[in-house]
């Protein structure tokens, strides 16, 4: 049971981030697409 709790905070940790990486890249997508699209049609 020790072995189980040591490693489930290292396990969440990662989800944790790997849940705010994609909620960001979901947020910037748009932004960075819109940009990147005005850029090229620019030139």
């Amino acid at each position: 049971m020790h072995l189980q709790n040591k490693l489930f905070p290292t396990q969440e940790k990662n989800l944790f981030y790997i849940i705010v990486f994609a909620l960001l890249a979901v947020l910037y997508a748009p932004v960075i697409f819109h940009w990147v699209d005005g850029w090229l049609e620019k030139n």
